[in-house]
């Protein structure tokens, strides 16, 4: 993130904001398994519900990574600019229907 690239030691944690782009892989046979918890700061609670679509579009996308994962890599803006606006705008709108 922001040009800095980190690599997990066992038995520790990496904390990082997520809200810029960056990636992640795992070159080994290991599974790797990440704990999210997001945080809402009190200015960003009255749009809850765009926050939440948002974190379920990101989720969304990185469950298809496997099957999209080489044209995301070959033109990462299309992710950030397209791909996931879109999910993000259905996903509160179905938010918006089911409250």
């Amino acid at each position: 993130i922001g040009g800095n690239q980190r690599a997990w030691e066992e038995g520790k944690c990496i904390a990082f904001n997520d809200i810029y782009f960056h990636k992640a892989w795992n070159y080994t046979d290991s599974e790797r398994i990440v704990l999210i918890i997001d945080l809402i700061l009190p200015q960003y609670r009255a749009n809850k519900q765009k926050v939440n679509a948002g974190v379920i579009a990101t989720l969304i996308l990185s469950r298809g990574y496997r099957y999209v994962g080489v044209l995301i890599e070959l033109f990462p803006r299309i992710l950030t600019r397209l791909i996931h606006p879109v999910i993000h705008f259905f996903v509160y709108l179905y938010l918006k229907i089911k409250s």
